[in-house]
């Protein structure tokens, strides 16, 4: 995200602070309906949290506080949400019994006259990550998070967070293991083997696991992640985009992520990093489970999506080209990228037209801003599958370091990397840890000496794709160490 957008989103946050008016409410019910009560609620907004206190509110001294149960929760929703007068359901707490519950949530009432606000920003993220900001900084003054609450709505699984007071002594609670995957697509091709394994594992231990997700497709991280985990784990949805990040950051074990970093990382490939991660100790090759991703990536392709990119790469004769790593927000027209990891479009441009002279048919395979490459050949928009599958069909891959080099590698398809800002051993140009993320087999890197990729020339990147092209790739199914980029194997040094 640009620093300008960024910008901009926080003058509107400050304008909504000043001026925007919404009111918190407080609901409480029987523990016994929580999910009925949780449930009718969220048909409204989704943009609660859960309070388990001996206190009746500790957080806001003017939320307003009402007591349902099943009966009563509709006559009190009518109340809040469409103005139907007051509430006549508002039981006390005495009458409630012992086993209380609170769900705390904020209404908008106005918004500010002096901000231009789109619909998606009324409706959704924008609001609803300001409330939970504010939540966030009254809540920890008296609770702590102790579990994810889940409940099904149109077939999924919804999460909430519950608090309970400080002076409690509940810890933790997970019935279930949240996992936090790996993001990048990419990179998620070198580590399912090992990821599938430890998910069979814990199998035994867990009847459910869950991957939390946002559910705006702007920010959601992991969905790709979910549809090639199949039905190993299940997606869990939260609504509010910092509530989800919240409770990442929360999260401080029963979870799949890296947390550990200094020397640990230092002189790896991130393989031998998540292999150590996860507690697997035995030798596992990268591509154990190789058939059941490619098994559920042409089970969940749409027919004609898979009949369109056969037509258009026909038998495997086709070159794809991943120049650039970043995507087009069009609510702000704007590109998000990191710009050490695209080679840059004059190189692209040219290489392109000298595929095109020599006879090599080239496919982009990644949306970009570069306008000369529009009059050649790019992969239409396809799914998450789709883009898999494509990239399956190709006869050889150019890229910089991103999604298609990796899952090319998957499909052990020869690969060749641009490496600029980042290079074999490193993962950006400003991180000293010394961290391997190279593709793990049948590949040839390029790095830039200089550190730009802009010094990549690309009469040399096409030099090295037609003698691939003629002879492949030498040793192509080794599989690629940190050892054995930092002794150069099949690594050429240019500009």
């Amino acid at each position: 995200m640009s620093e300008e957008y960024i910008r901009y989103r926080n003058a509107q946050l400050k304008i909504f602070m000043k001026e925007g008016r919404y009111r918190y409410y407080c609901i409480g019910y029987k523990k016994a309906e929580e999910i009925e009560i949780i449930s009718r609620l969220t048909a409204h907004t989704t943009n609660c949290v859960l309070l388990e206190s001996k206190y009746e509110v500790r957080v806001v001294s003017d939320a307003e506080i009402m007591y349902c149960d099943r009966g009563s929760i509709d006559e009190t929703i009518g109340y809040i949400f469409e103005n139907k007068g007051q509430s006549g359901a508002r039981k006390r707490k005495a009458e409630m019994g012992k086993d209380v519950g609170y769900v705390l949530f904020a209404r908008v009432n106005v918004f500010p006259s002096s901000l231009e606000l789109d619909e998606h920003t009324k409706s959704n993220r924008f609001v609803d990550d300001y409330l939970f900001h504010s939540y966030t900084a009254m809540l920890e003054k008296f609770y702590k998070v102790v579990e994810v609450f889940v409940y099904r709505k149109g077939g999924e699984s919804r999460g909430l967070l519950r608090f309970v007071d400080k002076d409690s002594p509940k810890e933790y609670i997970f019935d279930d293991l949240i996992v936090i995957l790996w993001a990048g697509l990419g990179d998620f091709f070198m580590i399912h083997s090992l990821q599938y394994e430890f998910l069979l594992r814990k199998r035994e231990q867990y009847e459910n696991i869950y991957v939390p997700i946002s559910n705006y497709p702007y920010s959601n991280r992991y969905s790709n992640l979910k549809l090639i985990h199949g039905s190993t784990i299940e997606k869990l949805i939260f609504d509010n985009d910092k509530m989800c990040g919240y409770l990442e950051n929360k999260l401080t074990d029963k979870r799949v992520s890296i947390s550990k970093k200094g020397e640990e990382w230092k002189d790896k490939h991130i393989y031998d990093i998540w292999k150590a991660r996860l507690n697997i100790c035995e030798d596992i090759s990268p591509y154990k489970y190789d058939y059941v991703l490619k098994e559920i990536v042409m089970s969940t392709m749409p027919a004609e999506e898979k009949e369109m990119i056969d037509r258009l790469l026909g038998q495997n004769e086709v070159v794809g080209l991943q120049p650039y790593s970043g995507f087009f927000h069009a609510s702000n027209g704007m590109w998000e990228t990191r710009e050490v990891r695209n080679w840059d479009s004059e190189n692209t441009e040219k290489f392109v037209e000298l595929c095109s002279q020599n006879g090599v048919n080239v496919i982009i395979l990644t949306p970009n801003p570069y306008e000369r490459l529009r009059k050649h050949p790019h992969l239409p928009e396809v799914s998450t599958s789709g883009y898999i599958y494509a990239i399956s069909k190709l006869r050889l891959l150019v890229g910089i370091d991103s999604s298609a080099g990796h899952i090319a590698s998957f499909y052990d398809i020869p690969s060749i990397t641009i490496w600029g800002g980042t290079n074999p051993l490193r993962n950006e140009a400003e991180v000293r840890s010394d961290v391997g993320y190279r593709v793990l087999r049948n590949n040839i890197g390029v790095v830039s000496r200089s550190r730009s990729t802009k010094d990549i020339d690309y009469r040399r990147v096409y030099d090295i794709l037609s003698d691939t092209l003629m002879n492949g790739i030498a040793d192509a199914g080794r599989i690629i160490s940190y050892d054995d980029s930092i002794n150069d194997f099949n690594i050429i040094y240019t500009g």
